[in-house]
């Protein structure tokens, strides 16, 4: 059985790149977080662009549901672009289970044609009330109770076929603060639709 103390209810896919979606402009992003051996956790989010640099929305992973915020610094729809990006939530239960987490990061991304390479870090920290989650063949995980930080790092990449669909990977590390019985590294990937 894996076992992740806190991170499982802190978004664990990092696919996030620092280019703005632009006012009035609309994402929508799902994919998978390969976990241990053999767990594989959805998730979806759908964010909005509010101005030219700002963009909110809400993510759901298997383990949590919140609120996304992204704030672009400085940004080139064909170059190097930064931002500031931040989150907070809860692992939705109907016992007294439930956790909540927030998260603050940076990005740094650049376009180049079709490609837009990405580095990110995050710092997470998750409050937990105990819980275990059962998938069946696929294994298990454990939070145990407390409060948890950690950092999470990721390098990837998204390529743009076209203007509004995209794919998106990377490869996700966690900091030490995240204990688990399997290996600190992972990969994420998603599917990426603009309107």
């Amino acid at each position: 059985m894996l076992s992740l103390a806190g991170c499982a209810i802190a978004p664990l896919s990092n696919t996030h790149t620092a280019q703005p979606l632009g006012g009035g402009h609309v994402a929508v992003e799902t994919g998978v977080a390969g976990v241990g051996d053999s767990a594989v956790i959805p998730n979806l989010r759908l964010r909005v662009g509010l101005s030219d640099s700002f963009d909110l929305g809400i993510e759901y992973e298997f383990f949590s549901l919140g609120l996304i915020a992204k704030y672009a610094i400085s940004h080139d729809p064909e170059g190097f672009s930064y931002a500031m990006l931040g989150g907070a939530g809860t692992s939705p239960s109907d016992d007294s289970s439930a956790g909540s987490y927030v998260y603050l990061g940076a990005i740094a991304s650049g376009r180049f044609g079709a490609f837009e390479p990405f580095v990110l870090t995050r710092f997470n920290h998750v409050w937990q009330n105990g819980r275990t989650f059962d998938f069946g063949p696929l294994g298990g995980v454990t939070l145990p109770a407390g409060s948890f930080s950690y950092f999470n790092f990721a390098l990837g990449s998204s390529v743009w076929p076209v203007n509004w669909f995209g794919l998106a990977f990377a490869l996700n590390a966690l900091s030490s603060g995240a204990s688990t019985d399997a290996s600190p590294f992972y990969p994420t990937g998603s599917l990426l639709f603009r309107f």
